[in-house]
């Protein structure tokens, strides 16, 4: 599309967009070189703080030593939760299995109660039918 194209509505928006983004751009050097008074030399007050916390925290031997402990427990306890949860898993299979015959059993009783329910309203609606014909 040709610039000669464009509506003056469009125009106008493509130049508050290149204006509003070099005042972003002008802004953004300015709070730059306002950030750039960075001194070289060591202050006193940070080396203090430094030598304060190396006498506080362990070395990275020591770091290194907790860490490879604390490594050896986590995986013991993930070891013995999995043993627990394999425990559980295996005893809520079996108590789902005993459900599962149980319902089964029931289920049976049911049809043999329902079977025999039909066939007796069978017998009583022949004789009912018995009964009419002799009336």
């Amino acid at each position: 599309m040709m610039l000669a194209q464009l509506t003056g509505l469009e125009t106008a928006g493509i130049i508050g967009g290149l204006v509003f983004g070099g005042a972003g751009s002008l802004v953004a050097l300015l709070a730059l070189l306002k950030k750039a008074d960075v001194q070289v030399s060591p202050q006193p007050l940070n080396v203090e703080i430094v030598k304060s916390l190396q006498e506080r925290f362990a070395s990275q031997a020591d770091y290194e030593a907790h860490l490879a402990a604390n490594t050896q427990e986590h995986n013991r306890i993930i070891r013995k939760i999995e043993g627990v949860e394999r425990d559980a898993r295996s005893a809520l299979g079996a108590e789902i299995s005993l459900i599962h015959a149980d319902r089964a059993r029931t289920m049976e009783k049911l049809h043999e109660q329902f079977t025999f329910i039909r066939e007796s309203l069978s017998a009583i609606n022949t004789e009912l039918k018995l009964n009419r014909r002799r009336d």
